[in-house]
């Protein structure tokens, strides 16, 4: 792991854990271990992979590279950062209000973050099953893991809030249980859940 992934991997707000057996993870120099059930999980580029990519996901990958190149980064962020601040004026309104300020949040689905959920939020940490956006959201979020929202790699009470912006409409309807228990798995005594 190089020195920029290196301090990236010791910002992580909170214990990971195994996806298969829930037991504290041990870091090693370019991957965490379950010393449990034997399971090793690899950071790629300062970010822990903790599922394996399906061809979708690669393929918004692409995508995300074609746009990078399409789009020059100063001009880009510049737009983004004048008129497009926050993804909606409604979104961040929402966010305002129902986001525990101060708190340590969980962005499911994260993409690249959110600005607001980083300002609001004492700690944020992302997941998401792209891990260029992983990556991307690791820049300005205290961390960021590619996963799946179905097997959360985070100890049990580990948030005061789960949020996720368009993502629980995208989960199969065979996962969406897996997925509401271990939001419930992940937040603290009296979390709250906003998507």
């Amino acid at each position: 792991v190089d020195d920029r992934a290196s301090s990236r991997l010791d910002g992580c707000p909170v214990q990971l854990v195994c996806t298969t057996c829930h037991t504290p993870l041990t870091a090693r120099h370019d991957s965490f271990e379950c010393p449990a059930c034997g399971s090793v999980f690899a950071v790629a580029e300062g970010v822990p992979v903790f599922h394996p990519q399906a061809t979708l996901y690669r393929n918004y990958d692409d995508i995300w590279e074609l746009d990078k190149e399409f789009c020059a980064p100063t001009l880009f962020h510049r737009f983004l950062g004048s008129a497009l601040k926050y993804w909606t004026y409604r979104e961040r309104v929402y966010a305002q209000r129902h986001l525990v300020r101060g708190g340590d949040s969980l962005d499911l689905g994260c993409w690249t973050g959110s600005y607001t959920y980083a300002r609001l939020s004492r700690t944020v940490t992302g997941i998401d099953l792209t891990l260029s956006a992983a990556q991307v959201a690791s820049q300005h979020y205290n961390f960021a893991v590619q996963g799946s929202v179905a097997c959360l790699p985070f100890a049990a009470g580990s948030f005061d809030c789960v949020v996720s912006a368009h993502l629980i409409g995208h989960v199969p309807a065979a996962n969406k249980d897996a997925v509401v228990a271990e939001i419930h798995r992940v937040l603290k005594p009296g979390g709250k859940s906003v998507h």
